[in-house]
């Protein structure tokens, strides 16, 4: 099944292309200036960026590619 093979290739490379986006997004975070008079704002900023990169974690250890293997037989004894 060559088209269902290719479908799950493409749905693998969206998963690493989010995974490495979100993880861009959390260090870009940190890039934009703020005013230091509001602490709140420091800890929303630390909270998104710490759900970003672990979303992004999430969806790059789940797009590796795995080898499908089914359960192995055990040999018989002669």
């Amino acid at each position: 099944m060559p088209a269902q093979d290719s479908i799950i290739i493409l749905l693998r490379m969206i998963v690493l292309v989010a995974g490495v986006t979100l993880w861009a997004a959390a260090l870009t975070i940190w890039l934009v200036p703020t005013s230091e008079g509001l602490p709140a704002l420091q800890l929303v900023r630390l909270g998104l960026s710490l759900f970003l990169a672990l979303t992004g974690t999430a969806c790059l250890l789940g797009g590796r590619s795995q080898p499908q293997q089914g359960p192995q037989p055990r040999p018989l004894r002669e």
